[in-house]
């Protein structure tokens, strides 16, 4: 005769252990979740900015290449806050070599700065057009490289699909011609030189600018005082002629302190001119 049944035997799972729980999405703390979201927020900007930067470098490089091709001569570029810059600078000691500066006000875009050596230069007109063209040429070339990646479906393609909007994004968005807050696009430019005779001339001109500057510097230093403050003159002169310069007050006022540079501490004091 067998023996009767415990309860345990009744309901074996009563004295098992109750299965672990899951608790520790229930331990995160609100500030936590927040400063998970912040940090998240914050590398995908760095991202974003950083893909950003390098798009604004390949268009700033491809209008440094296209004026170096045609004869032009850079004076400074800007990618984002870093800039380099050739020291053109009246009224103090410089130096010769190249300059870097990083500035917090520039986040966003970027510049280059190119002069002809002479107004007289040979088809000014279309190396400075050129000029202009080749920093969307730049962007959209970019575009066609990474066309045979985008198509992969993997992290590298989808990379290049990314890539790839970006580039014609900016490429095709310089040539649109735009003006806003300061800023004109190398299509409103391309546009000037083209269409609008005034605003030709005075991009011409203001492209040879920085050579007049180095010339009146070198009178300067030869004492050459009077060629230097007529140079000037014929600067000034010629500024006040063309309505698109005789109107900006800032180029004005630049031209109005280096006349009265010339004329006045040039003359006492030679040797702030020279290169150090």
């Amino acid at each position: 005769m067998s023996a009767p049944a415990s309860p345990e035997d009744l309901n074996p799972g009563a004295n098992a252990e109750p299965p672990l729980q899951q608790k520790w999405p229930d331990r995160i703390k609100p500030w936590q979740t927040v400063l998970i979201l912040a940090v998240l927020c914050i590398k995908l900007f760095l991202v974003v900015y950083t893909f950003w930067l390098v798009l604004t470098c390949i268009h700033e490089l491809g209008h440094m290449a296209g004026g170096r091709v045609c004869g032009l001569k850079l004076l400074d570029i800007r990618v984002g806050p870093l800039s380099f810059s050739r020291p053109i600078i009246l009224g103090r000691k410089v130096s010769g070599t190249w300059r870097w500066s990083w500035r917090w006000t520039n986040l966003l875009g970027g510049g280059v700065r190119m002069y002809a050596s002479r107004l007289s230069l040979p088809g000014i007109r279309w190396r400075y057009f050129i000029h202009l063209l080749a920093g969307p040429l730049a962007n959209l070339g970019c575009a066609l490289l990474v066309v045979p990646f985008a198509t992969k479906e993997t992290g590298i393609g989808a990379f290049a699909k990314f890539f790839l909007l970006g580039s014609l994004f900016t490429g095709f968005g310089n040539l649109f011609p735009f003006k806003r807050h300061g800023t004109e696009s190398d299509g409103s430019k391309m546009g000037a030189l083209l269409f609008a005779e005034s605003r030709r001339e005075a991009l011409l001109f203001g492209s040879t600018l920085p050579a007049q500057i180095e010339i009146i510097r070198n009178l300067c230093l030869e004492g050459k005082t009077e060629e230097a403050c007529s140079l000037v003159d014929g600067v000034v002169k010629k500024s006040e002629s063309i309505s698109a310069l005789s109107t900006n007050d800032a180029y004005m006022q630049q031209l109005a302190t280096l006349r009265d540079f010339v004329q006045g501490t040039t003359a006492s004091n030679p040797d702030s001119w020279k290169s150090s």
